[in-house]
């Protein structure tokens, strides 16, 4: 896959539990118009979200789970995001939706 690869990880996951496609085969190739941010609700806890470090996104449930609610934190404990960086933007989704779940704020604030 060349150019946008959010799709990349559904794909995989589609793939290796052999499930039937949701959407038409051409939305992995040409891609599709979202009107909002995966948070990969449709994604498995045991879905590998970050294929560098092969961390899942039920790992990243966990972290917030147990406490954490600093997405720095969710990085140094999980490693997602910490390698090639392709993946931030759906880690990042995953935290925001879990976050949520447990009743946690998000703030996109800088803090100096």
């Amino acid at each position: 896959m060349i150019g946008d690869t959010g799709a990349f990880t559904k794909l995989v996951s589609i793939v290796k539990k052999k499930k039937k496609l949701d959407v038409p085969p051409s939305e992995f190739i040409l891609g599709a118009k979202k009107s909002d941010d995966d948070d990969g609700a449709d994604l498995d806890d045991d879905t590998v979200v970050c294929s560098c470090h092969a961390t899942t996104k039920g790992a990243i449930a966990e972290c917030v789970k147990s406490g954490v609610v600093d997405f720095a934190q969710v990085k140094c404990k999980t490693k997602a995001g910490t390698g090639c960086g392709g993946c931030v933007p759906l880690v990042t989704n995953i935290f925001k939706s879990e976050m949520k779940k447990a009743g946690n704020t998000v703030s996109n604030k800088c803090v100096p």
